[in-house]
């Protein structure tokens, strides 16, 4: 592979570091993230619009340790299965026409029968107030509908974009490749959350003219034409592009042929690496931290845009300005990997998320002391701890997005073929998912024990639970950054030694 550096200006070395023949396949690897990001960030949207309106946000942590994490494990379990029948097209394939089968079914009977299918509004409350211990599941239960198209929301995000798309990324982009186009990827997705502010916007205002009902036709409509357009761009990329060997020369030591593990032999493999392992407690560090701080600052959202549209209003600026620092995060991170190297930019991550999570928790813990502060300013305190948690939300995502996902992806590239398939199975589609959910149960067990609390109650254990969990997530990335570096010098010494093979 010839060095961009020899062959660039610096000001596209720096702003699009892709040869003019690269294009090929970096523009439709480029759109299928543009359209998977979009969906998932309007689908996840879309859910909490659902959701934390009309129950309460405290109910998401029993939705994501009872719904959506044993339909991860499930999930899992299946795509490892299909993978070791199936090529990754098929599977590709099989996987998005499962999510686009859901919520045409969702659009087209689910949510027009909702109200027949669900318990009415008076049912739930008595059913709460007769059992009060599961006052947080039964609402859940009594509107199964919208949980259903929570818990497939949520699963998008694993297994469409970490999954499926960022295995197929690491299959077919080299080292070389993925130090250029891995945060253009990133960039991409940003571009998304960026176009798609300004559709919620659009929804929203359809919402408030024409009613709930208008505005998830054209969500579910969007989903669906996005769901196909991505397989019809992956089908071209397939039969166009990964055919030309120019595409293929930086991965071909890695694709040299080997035994094909069986499903029992891929999850032993997996349980025996510590490298995968590594991975995982990041992912499951992410997970925890993320969900009790968002969590947490949903309920203040929940007070502050009670309805359904007020909150999808909210959310469409929320976007727009996540979309604006990711960007500028992009280019940020993009000198930082290249010049501080791997575990620099893996460490920013857990930095940002407990720095926003201890001064969020620390606000709401000494909110009496602070208020009339606040209030001195002519700013309400409801409306300054939503915008003020939002604010780190805000922070904590875009470095996630910039920091995290590039560089948790560089780290599955040096990995052998099955390992990698199998562990980003179970790191990101299970170990996502198991981060959030036990998130989830941590506030479940606090709940159980303090029985009257509510979501700011417990602020100062959650505070103290970040903190614990960020000295977890920070001792990792040292860890896996030693074995990272030895994993990329045996990979470029195999590299050099086949190419001197060709060359001979």
């Amino acid at each position: 592979m010839q060095d961009y550096a020899a062959n660039m200006s610096r000001l596209r070395r720096a702003v699009f570091p892709i040869f003019n023949w690269e294009l090929k396949k970096f523009i439709p690897m480029a759109l299928i993230v543009f359209m998977t990001i979009f969906n998932f960030t309007m689908l996840r949207t879309m859910k909490d619009a659902f959701v934390v309106p009309k129950t309460s946000a405290e109910t998401l942590a029993y939705l994501k340790f009872f719904l959506v994490l044993p339909m991860s494990v499930l999930g899992s379990l299946i795509y490892i299965k299909i993978r070791t029948s199936a090529s990754f097209e098929r599977t590709y394939y099989m996987v998005v026409s499962l999510f686009i089968s859901y919520f045409a079914l969702f659009w087209l009977v689910l949510y027009p029968y909702h109200n027949e299918l669900h318990a009415s509004d008076a049912t739930i409350a008595a059913w709460s107030e007769t059992y009060p211990v599961f006052r947080f599941v039964i609402p859940i239960i009594g509107k199964w509908v919208y949980a259903s198209f929570y818990a497939f929301a949520e699963l998008w995000g694993s297994f469409c974009l970490s999954v499926l798309f960022w295995q197929f990324a690491n299959d077919s982009c080299g080292p070389n490749e993925s130090k250029r186009f891995y945060p253009l990827f990133v960039l991409c997705g940003n571009l998304a959350n960026f176009f798609l502010s300004f559709f919620t916007k659009y929804l929203a205002n359809v919402g408030k003219v024409s009613g709930e009902a208008a505005m998830i036709n054209h969500a579910c409509e969007m989903t669906l034409v996005i769901g196909i357009l991505m397989c019809v761009v992956f089908r071209w990329l397939n039969k166009n592009v990964m055919v030309d060997p120019r595409f293929t020369q930086d991965v071909i030591v890695r694709k040299k042929k080997k035994k094909k593990l069986s499903f029992k032999e891929s999850m032993s493999h997996l349980a025996k690496s510590k490298y995968v392992g590594f991975i995982a407690v990041l992912i499951l560090s992410y997970g925890i931290m993320t969900n009790l701080i968002e969590q947490t600052w949903k309920a203040e959202l929940k007070v502050q845009y009670p309805t359904t549209t007020e909150y999808m209003d909210f959310m469409a600026d929320y976007q727009f300005w996540l979309a604006i620092a990711a960007i500028v995060f992009v280019y940020i991170s993009k000198g930082i990997i290249n010049r501080y190297g791997w575990r620099t930019c893996a460490l920013i991550t857990p930095i940002c998320l407990a720095t926003t999570g201890v001064v969020f928790f620390s606000y709401l813990i000494f909110e009496q002391h602070v208020s009339f502060i606040i209030k001195g300013l002519l700013i309400d305190p409801v409306v300054f701890a939503a915008s003020f948690g939002g604010a780190g939300v805000l922070l904590s995502k875009s470095a996630k997005y910039s920091f995290f996902d590039p560089s948790k992806e560089m780290a599955f590239i040096p990995l052998e073929d099955d390992l990698r398939t199998s562990g980003k199975a179970a790191a990101d589609g299970v170990g996502a998912r198991l981060g959030k959910s036990g998130g989830g149960l941590i506030q479940i067990g606090l709940f159980s024990v303090f029985t009257q609390s509510t979501q700011h109650d417990i602020a100062p254990i959650l505070a103290i639970m970040v903190v614990v969990l960020a000295i977890i997530w920070l001792t990792s990335v040292y860890k896996l950054d030693v074995l990272y570096q030895k994993k990329r010098a045996e990979a470029e010494a195999e590299t050099d030694a086949m190419h001197k093979a060709q060359k001979a």
